[in-house]
């Protein structure tokens, strides 16, 4: 699998806002967006998990108001 950091820096700049986004993204089914790479996998939170992962919101960059 792609290093953490660079498949979160991909996933980035799709700009998915949830993690069902994320879900139909990896299933194929936004056609209007490139096929998710083979080397970034579908599961990320179980993959990802202690190798950098820290939730939803990290993994698809969106801003929020925890403290």
């Amino acid at each position: 699998w792609r290093p953490f950091e660079e498949a979160r820096e991909f996933v980035r700049s799709l700009g998915l806002k949830t993690s069902t986004e994320w879900q139909l993204y990896s299933k194929g089914a936004m056609p209007d967006r490139e096929s998710r790479p083979k080397d970034i996998p579908a599961s990320p939170s179980t993959y990802y998990k202690n190798k950098g992962w820290v939730n939803w919101d990290d993994w698809l960059g969106r801003k929020t108001n925890y403290k």
